[in-house]
């Protein structure tokens, strides 16, 4: 076999590899598409998919510790170091003495994870942290209208962040195929 014959094998192999063969209603066009179609999905999906589980692995984590230190329904939520109100208004706590001592604040080392998470996708805590306030002068509890705002949030956030890094690359790609 010569050197045009296995520059021609390998040739035909990529292009069954990088599927040239598929109708257009796969959205292949060929081996340049192929990668840069994918590399665009990646973000748009990989970002919000990855800050939803970290949101949930620290809600997860903070309904555990809450429901190791309860002795009696407490007052206050703690997601991270971020304290939450489950009465804003005092419609229900404070009626008995017990009611009355509750720890309003404590130190809470969120860690390194947190810290990233809340740091990565600052304004939509900045935001959640709005809407709660808002809804908790309406008398909504403050633990339900953030576990119910902030995934939606820290999703549409992640999803944004994903949606430029995709515009770059594929600009990049533009540019270089250009």
């Amino acid at each position: 076999m010569t050197i045009t014959g296995l520059f021609r094998t390998w040739h035909r192999l990529q292009s069954v590899i990088a599927f040239d063969g598929l109708p257009a209603v796969w959205g292949t066009s060929g081996p340049g598409m192929v990668s840069h179609f994918i590399m665009r999905i990646c973000w748009r999906l990989i970002l919000p998919t990855l800050g939803l589980i970290l949101f949930s692995a620290e809600t997860f984590h903070s309904f555990q510790v809450h429901r190791q230190h309860r002795t009696s329904p407490q007052k206050y939520y703690y997601w991270a170091s971020l304290v939450l109100d489950s009465d804003p208004l005092n419609r229900h706590f404070g009626q008995s003495p017990e009611d009355r001592w509750q720890l309003r604040s404590a130190w809470i080392d969120p860690g390194y994870v947190t810290r990233a998470l809340m740091l990565s996708a600052l304004p939509a805590f900045v935001l959640g942290a709005l809407i709660v306030r808002a809804l908790a002068h309406q008398g909504v509890s403050e633990v339900l209208s953030f576990i119910v705002a902030m995934p939606l949030l820290v999703f549409g956030w992640f999803y944004f962040v994903g949606r430029l890094i995709d515009y770059r690359i594929g600009k990049r790609f533009h540019r270089i195929v250009a």
